[in-house]
């Protein structure tokens, strides 16, 4: 299609196919050049209703991707490009703002803004479309900042089942591994603080992405 400059309703629905699968195989190389077509496509095909109907979700993704890079110190665009983006979606005469998917993006935008980590994996639980494969790009950092909140916050101890459930995990293997590997001391259900705790936290050295 792109060497024969076929630009129509079914080249948006083939890029948007190839990074939803991009997305669930976990190519953000190739979802990105898919994102970089789409956006293009949606301008130039902006009068034909079969070929913008799911702006909205891909919007999301833009917003969510954007997120996960702006954690990563070698990003370049840094808050500038976040801030574009925000004031695209703002100033669209579509009310994008108002749709279900950019409302929950943006929500994951304030979260991470304020680590807010129990709002962070609150909106998870409840991501719209592919929104999830995204946002648990984002999850590990939130969720070690979180742990790292909670120690600071509760003394002596606080019970594991809470600690869980606030960075969006459930007891058994996989929960109680990831509170080992962050060396949290765990005794009796609980998670024991006390002065030599937070120095001891670490991130967790493994892939985590998909726990949940």
């Amino acid at each position: 299609m792109m060497i024969q400059h076929i630009e129509n309703a079914f080249t948006v629905d083939t890029y948007e196919t190839h990074a939803r699968i991009a997305l669930e195989n976990d190519d953000l190389n190739e979802f990105n050049q898919c994102q970089t077509q789409l956006k293009k496509l949606y301008e130039k095909l902006s009068d034909v209703d079969k070929a913008v109907r799911h702006i909205p979700e891909f919007t999301a993704y833009r917003i969510l991707y954007t997120i996960f890079l702006m954690g990563n110190s070698k990003y370049e665009g840094g808050s500038s490009d976040m801030y574009e983006l925000l004031k695209e979606v703002h100033g669209d005469q579509n009310n994008l703002i108002t749709t279900k998917e950019v409302g929950h993006a943006l929500r994951v935008r304030t979260a991470v803004a304020n680590t807010d980590y129990k709002a962070f994996f609150g909106l998870l639980a409840t991501a719209p479309m592919m929104s999830g494969f995204l946002m648990n790009l984002v999850a590990p950092k939130m969720r070690f900042l979180g742990l790292k909140q909670i120690v600071k916050s509760y003394k002596p101890h606080v019970e594991k089942n809470f600690v869980l459930t606030q960075l969006g995990l459930t007891e058994g293997k996989k929960g109680d591994g990831y509170l080992r590997a962050c060396h949290a001391v765990v005794k009796e259900g609980r998670v024991v603080i006390d002065k030599d705790s937070l120095g001891k936290l670490a991130p967790e050295e493994t892939v985590e992405g998909n726990l949940i």
